[in-house]
């Protein structure tokens, strides 16, 4: 773990009296939050979240949901910033989903965490989470998935034609903001502020464009190709009208199936939801994972 330069994100910390730290990683970095010490009188201070945001996306993805995990379930939680993205550094060589998941457990190394975590991946984090789940078995307890992107799409091809050509250096700092107003159906009131945050970081390092056209592209089949290696207990949550799915609740019943060796997949659909569950409907949200965990 190296000194925390001062966070660039213009929000609030998910913690506000946490732990901002960054990890040296690839020749660049990653950033994460981690929260205070469990409540004394929690019933098992040893449980350990670590959250994940979509690409493109803030560890504040996570402010309405960590801090409840913390509060109420007496976890210790680590919100991180995925490579290139929020507070991370933007000098890797690659966003390959292998990478990033390696970051996760590079993290996890760096604050002597041992024990199995839960992770919580958005979006393409829940490849990342699933991966991890199949490749780190003594250190994942269970997954939980939120609006996740498990392999990769038939309109994976037209979006490997056109993000080169709309998310470049000039025009992605508008443009990408714009997109991710797209995948909210119920954005929280507080949504426009950070969309600021995201789109002054893309101004300040256009980098950031890159790491962003980078996670789009990269393959999830090395996770999807390791999914009957997963044991562990999964919930996959999404929104009944994420716009990412013709059919949200039909593609996670999907992969619940496809999770043969886990000893408990479960799907929960949040209603009237969007892409980010999390922020949405952060409530319900807590609720389904509450009863999945307990």
């Amino acid at each position: 773990m190296s000194a925390a330069a001062a966070s660039l994100v213009q929000l609030p910390p998910v913690f506000p009296t946490g732990r901002y730290a960054t990890l040296a990683r690839a020749g660049s970095f990653v950033a994460y939050e981690v929260s205070p010490r469990p409540p004394a009188a929690a019933a098992k201070p040893s449980r350990v979240f670590c959250c994940l945001p979509g690409l493109g996306d803030l560890r504040h993805s996570f402010r309405f949901l960590a801090p409840r995990l913390h509060s109420e379930l007496g976890a210790t939680v680590i919100c991180q910033d995925l490579r290139g993205c929020g507070d991370s550094g933007t000098a890797f060589a690659s966003y390959a989903i292998k990478e990033v998941a390696d970051d996760v457990i590079a993290v996890l190394d760096a604050e002597g965490i041992t024990t199995p975590v839960t992770i919580i991946g958005n979006s393409l984090s829940a490849a990342v989470a699933l991966l991890l789940a199949a490749e780190h078995p003594a250190r994942v307890a269970s997954i939980v998935t939120l609006g996740g992107f498990f392999h990769d799409l038939p309109n994976d091809f037209w979006l490997r034609v056109v993000t080169p050509i709309l998310l470049n250096r000039l025009t992605g700092p508008t443009l990408w903001p714009m997109a991710y107003r797209s995948f909210f159906k119920r954005p929280p009131s507080d949504n426009a502020a950070v969309e600021r945050a995201l789109a002054a970081l893309l101004v300040a390092d256009r980098r950031r464009i890159d790491a962003i056209a980078g996670l789009i592209l990269a393959s999830k089949a090395p996770a999807w190709d390791r999914r009957q290696d997963a044991r562990q207990p999964a919930l996959l949550i999404v929104g009944s009208v994420d716009p990412d799915f013709p059919d949200p609740k039909g593609e996670a019943e999907m992969v619940r199936g496809e999770l043969v060796a886990s000893s408990r997949a479960e799907v929960a659909v949040i209603d009237g939801c969007g892409h980010y569950v999390q922020a949405e409907d952060p409530d319900a949200t807590f609720e389904a994972i509450k009863a999945f965990v307990r």
